[in-house]
């Protein structure tokens, strides 16, 4: 006698892949330097000594720079922090911050995009990393072509939310208001949560085609 199928919801196999929708409720995934900063460390790029629990990468230039920071005890699990300096070792231009928490598809996806516009930016006369004149609203119309609601809050600010109610994405579009470090020009957050993408200054950040916040297909 043949014996019953096993119930895929509790019987699960050793090397069984389980699927969930959406994909930031999964979790992190691997957590795979190698793949996370796809950096040409061949052609220049340094990735530093650290102590246990922190990483750090830079570009030849010293220009643009990315660390990651563990810190288990906390929310957000730690934090991967992308910034850019006008001159080496200066004050930052801007930065972009994620919980660890954030899907490792995500963090890779930024690295790669911010990775191009360097490569591009370094054989031409431009540098798009600190000079970008892209329009805020380019950032956000790929939210109102997919649904999203959108909110203008008296305090400067306006929020962009997913249909599903899982992903919101707030534009502060009066930097002068802005009360903190913590309240930088985009901040976009799902479940795992924020990312944070700002400058110390209080002008908008230049957002690279990496750092503009996607919402889910």
């Amino acid at each position: 006698m043949t014996p019953p199928p096993l119930d895929p919801f509790n019987n699960f196999g050793p090397d069984q892949n389980v699927k969930v929708l959406p994909r930031h409720l999964a979790g992190p995934g691997e957590r795979d330097l190698a793949s996370i900063w796809p950096f040409p460390f061949e052609d220049g790029w340094h990735l530093h000594p650290a102590d246990e629990g922190l990483a750090f990468s830079s570009s030849p230039c010293a220009r643009l720079w990315t660390r990651l920071v563990l810190e288990p005890g906390t929310r957000g699990q730690g934090t991967w922090t992308i910034g850019a300096n006008r001159i080496p070792f200066g004050p930052k231009a801007w930065e972009i911050t994620f919980d660890v928490a954030t899907p490792a598809e995500l963090v890779r996806d930024v690295h790669a995009e911010l990775l191009d516009v360097y490569l591009e930016d370094r054989y031409r006369d431009r540098d798009r990393l600190f000079d970008d004149d892209t329009a805020p609203h380019t950032a956000y119309a790929p939210l109102f072509a997919r649904g999203w609601s959108h909110e203008v809050q008296m305090a400067g600010t306006q929020t962009f939310r997913s249909p599903d109610g899982l992903g919101a994405v707030q534009h502060r579009f009066a930097p002068g208001r802005s009360r903190g470090p913590d309240d930088a020009p985009w901040t976009a957050w799902a479940e795992t949560g924020p990312i944070r993408i700002g400058r110390p200054a209080s002008r908008a950040v230049p957002l690279p085609r990496s750092s503009r916040p996607s919402p889910p297909p």
